[in-house]
């Protein structure tokens, strides 16, 4: 089976997963204490959303080296993310409404992305018109 054509970072696998993670974290953090709202909500959304940002500014980066930083920080962002669940468990902020599990979605999202970094061609292409 031909693989699809890459015509924008919406065409990317890993720039799709890292979405539905984000409406997923979106989803999970709905149902937090209002205490945390403006904590762990808040900082659990941000992490969240920049995974898939990075990933798309990645791809709209001019230079190869400058893609593969954005998909490194959209690694941390992952670790990030799962930091912060760990800090739930911590503070005793509930996940059992969930019927996924954040760390193992994180942990596969950090392996998608991190494997996009042996073949960036995929994720970091030089765009057609550089001066542009």
């Amino acid at each position: 089976m031909a693989e699809a054509e890459i015509r924008s970072y919406r065409d990317l696998k890993v720039w799709q997963e890292a979405r539905e993670l984000a409406e997923r974290c979106f989803r999970a953090t709905h149902h937090f204490p209002k205490s945390e709202m403006f904590g762990l909500v808040t900082q659990i959304r941000r992490a969240a959303a920049s995974v898939a940002a990075n990933i798309a500014e990645g791809y709209g980066r001019e230079s190869r080296g400058e893609c593969l930083q954005f998909l490194r920080v959209a690694q941390g962002s992952l670790k990030e993310l799962e930091n912060l669940f760990a800090a739930c468990a911590s503070r005793r902020v509930s996940l059992r409404k969930q019927s996924w599990s954040p760390f193992e979605h994180v942990r596969e999202g950090g392996q998608n992305v991190a494997s996009s970094h042996p073949f960036p061609a995929t994720v970091c292409q030089t765009p057609l018109n550089p001066s542009a």
